[in-house]
């Protein structure tokens, strides 16, 4: 075994222990180590109920699940009769794909796997049962999914890799050893599809033999179909208040905005409040500040989960806590301000779901690690704040103006029009494989 893989099987067997102590104390990785528990018997199931020819799809999160969804519809288009297997590493992904089960199930609709479990971990001895058990044709993975024993595994069973929706945040400013260790997970890769030219410019020139191509993010595709089967919710308007809806909260950016929700405002705001996780202790701080602020709250849930009546019944409600997943389509359907969450900690959130309704979008200083953040931002299609004093004077100044506001969210949606058209590239790149 070469060094690199004896290092590496060390460093994560350990980071597994971590987890495992940490399980007790957090609910997510409870869940992100009790759900691989029987996970070869779960597969040897699935395989043995539902044989054939196997299209094996990756994702690591509930981002990536939303880009590999309209892949997995082109497969299933042209080969009803092929198996489709989505893995997933996180429970945010898993969430996600039960989500989408349960929205396609209310109308009637399938979705287009067959089955969905997590991924083992990147283990040489689980990696060897989890591949021999699924018998691959083919394999996708989507964003950045880079698991090196995983890889390893499909190259000695001559699996084509190919990997789609690829974003390098700045490539050219890696330093020298994180680019070497990229081209050494990417060396078994046989074809690699970008979302930006700068990343495709960049995997060119790194490796020139590999079919590199730039195709777009198919998730806009996905977020502006979604958009449109929405279109009846209208915005919120009445004549005295504006709906402003804070989305995908982490503590830091709470940390940010908190200031500004206890200061006096002309226009009279209502809030809606999504923490990025409906953890009690966040949503009790929230609660907490709120009311410190003098501003009415309630949780959702108080109101029977209910949205599109909570501020119109119950008047003298300032602000509105979220503590249920599944509605921020239905918030951004009738908000016309959002701040966008992540982006004072280490990364913004999606910023495609809101630009789909065009809403105006406000986010913190990090953005770059989200191609379209960066870009609309470029464009003018999106507000970024470098700190809390710069983003109170960016709210104020889109809550003052209405036609500021309005114009923002119009190049926010455009912004996706522009670049519509995914799907169907990445439909012609996977039939590029049969």
């Amino acid at each position: 075994m070469k060094p690199f893989f004896i290092l590496y099987a060390l460093g994560l067997r350990v980071a597994i222990a971590v987890a495992w102590m940490l399980s007790f104390f957090n609910p997510k990785i409870r869940r992100l180590v009790s759900a691989r528990r029987g996970l070869q018997t779960r597969l040897s199931l699935f395989r043995e109920a539902v044989p054939g020819k196997l299209w094996w799809f990756h994702v690591a999160s509930a981002g990536e699940m939303e880009q590999a969804i309209p892949l997995m519809e082109k497969v299933r288009a042209r080969e009803s009769d092929s198996v489709i297997f989505v893995s997933f590493f996180s429970p945010s992904a898993e969430m996600a794909a039960a989500n989408e089960i349960k929205r396609r199930d209310a109308t009637g609709l399938t979705v287009p796997w067959d089955y969905a479990d997590y991924l083992c971990w990147d283990l040489s001895g689980s990696v060897r049962r989890y591949v021999a058990l699924l018998k691959p044709a083919y394999f996708v993975s989507l964003h950045a999914e880079l698991w090196p024993v995983l890889f390893d595994q499909l190259e000695k069973d001559n699996v084509a890799i190919s990997i789609g929706a690829v974003h390098v945040p700045t490539p050219r400013s890696m330093s020298w050893s994180k680019r070497t260790y990229w081209k050494s997970l990417l060396a078994p890769v046989t074809r690699i599809a970008t979302i930006d030219s700068e990343t495709c410019a960049y995997l060119q020139e790194a490796f020139p033999q590999k079919n590199i191509q730039m195709l777009g993010d198919p998730r806009i595709d996905r977020v502006v179909e979604r958009a449109s089967r929405n279109n009846e919710i209208r915005k919120a308007t009445s004549d005295d208040s504006l709906e402003v809806l804070l989305a995908s909260v982490e503590d830091t950016d709470w940390k940010a905005i908190k200031d500004w929700l206890a200061k006096p405002h002309e226009t009279r705001i209502k809030l809606w409040i999504v923490p990025h996780e409906p953890r009690e202790k966040a949503m009790a701080q929230m609660e907490q500040t709120l009311a410190a602020a003098k501003l009415l709250t309630i949780r959702l849930s108080e109101l029977g989960g209910v949205v599109s009546t909570a501020f119109t019944a119950n008047p003298e409600i300032d602000a509105v806590i979220v503590d249920k997943v599944g509605v921020l389509a239905e918030l951004y359907a009738r908000t016309e301000l959002a701040f966008v969450g992540g982006s004072f900690e280490t990364a913004v959130h999606n910023v495609l779901e809101p630009a789909a309704y065009s809403v105006a979008i406000v986010t913190g200083p990090q953005i770059e690690k989200s191609c379209e953040a960066t870009e609309m931002r470029n464009q003018g299609a999106l507000l970024q704040t470098d700190s809390k004093d710069s983003l109170a004077i960016g709210l104020d100044a889109l809550i003052a103006n209405e036609r500021y506001r309005h114009d923002l969210g119009q190049r926010a949606r455009r912004f996706l029009t522009d670049r519509q058209g995914a799907s169907e590239r990445y439909g012609t790149w996977l039939g590029e494989l049969l």
